[in-house]
């Protein structure tokens, strides 16, 4: 502080870009529970073989599936291989400001890189102009791996003129909970009930129940994660039907999802709940009673409208009954606890 150094702007570069390595290498020392409870999953693999052969790969999925652990392995992975210091970013910019062409084998790692609950358009549109930098740099030996949520990116997809860059499409790995075999289930609800907090005598009375609970249609890792959390469980009946609804149905979790989404998925949500286990048809009017439901989630026809375009594949479904194509929900027996209209199935 007392002795001033005079630096070139290459030394400059240099001192910030430890800076970052230091961080991002913090980052990982800290994330000590998401290495421990890390089971490899096809998903890992399939993207891991991506990584290592275009040195690019975008994880999408719906929530809760474990996408950024995916992307954190990766990413030290990635490090130890080539043994290179390992870069997180937040966005393009910071990506765009750390690439140097001159250092190989640089490693990238970027969470939720267009909107972490919600679409940001910002930060896609920086996406979009620094689209032609990246692709030069992964060229050029950079390795980049990115996460995003599945509705999220459906929204950003056309502002990234993806037509221009198959390399967007061809590296994309969908984490998909049905990829995930049994045996990973086991291990990796094993993994986060060994790494949490729970009491020897609560995960006692759990565990003739566990592997029901693995099985369980509607398994994820954030469920396993929050399972083996006092925080999460306070209240549960350490019963059969408790711990395997507390998986199989996941209401607080789906709750805690929902109030993330922006208004018009909301609303899109709350239409299709509203029209029956008939679901939504694809080409509907408006009615009155539509719309009022919309409006009370806050948002516009429009908006909702195309927000349930970008909701199928992670909360919504198409499907054809009797000649009539519908929108509807991907698990009705989570979303579907009461009858529409009754006391207990208003939003």
């Amino acid at each position: 502080m007392f002795v001033p150094r005079v630096c070139g702007l290459g030394d400059l570069s240099q001192i910030l870009d430890e800076r970052s390595y230091t961080q991002a290498s913090a980052l990982v020392a800290s994330a000590t529970e998401e290495i421990s409870t890390f089971v490899p999953t096809a998903a890992y693999r399939k993207a891991a073989s991506a990584l290592r052969e275009h040195g690019f790969v975008m994880l999408l999925g719906e929530p809760g599936v474990g996408k950024s652990a995916i992307a954190r392995m990766l990413a030290i992975s990635a490090a130890d291989n080539w043994s290179t210091p390992l870069m997180r970013a937040r966005t393009s910019g910071e990506l765009m400001q750390h690439w140097n062409p001159n250092e190989p084998n640089q490693i990238f790692w970027v969470d939720d890189a267009f909107g972490v609950v919600r679409h940001e358009e910002r930060l896609t549109f920086d996406w979009a102009r620094d689209l032609p930098l990246i692709m030069s740099a992964i060229k050029g030996s950079a390795k980049i791996v990115l996460t995003s949520r599945s509705y999220i990116y459906s929204e950003a997809r056309p502002m990234l003129k993806t037509y221009a860059y198959p390399l967007l499409t061809e590296q994309q790995i969908t984490v998909d909970v049905s990829d995930i075999s049994r045996a990973e289930r086991h291990q990796i609800l094993y993994n986060h009930l060994s790494a949490g907090d729970q009491p020897a005598e609560v995960r006692a009375l759990m565990k003739p129940h566990l592997e029901a609970a693995a099985d369980a249609d509607a398994f994820r890792p954030e469920s396993a994660r929050r399972l083996g959390l006092q925080a999460f469980t306070r209240g549960l009946a350490l019963d059969g039907s408790g711990v395997i609804s507390f998986i199989s149905r996941p209401k607080q979790y789906l709750t805690d999802v929902y109030f993330e989404l922006d208004p018009a998925a909301q609303a899109a949500l709350a239409l299709i709940y509203s029209a029956g286990a008939g679901g939504l048809a694809t080409y509907f009017r408006v009615t009155q009673a539509e719309r009022n439901v919309i409006e009370a989630a806050g948002s516009t026809p429009a908006a909702c409208a195309a927000s349930i375009g970008s909701l199928v594949g992670t909360f919504l479904r198409k499907e054809i009954r009797d000649g009539r194509e519908s929108y509807n929900f991907f698990i009705q027996r989570c979303v579907r606890a009461s009858p529409p209209g009754s006391p207990k199935s208003r939003i």
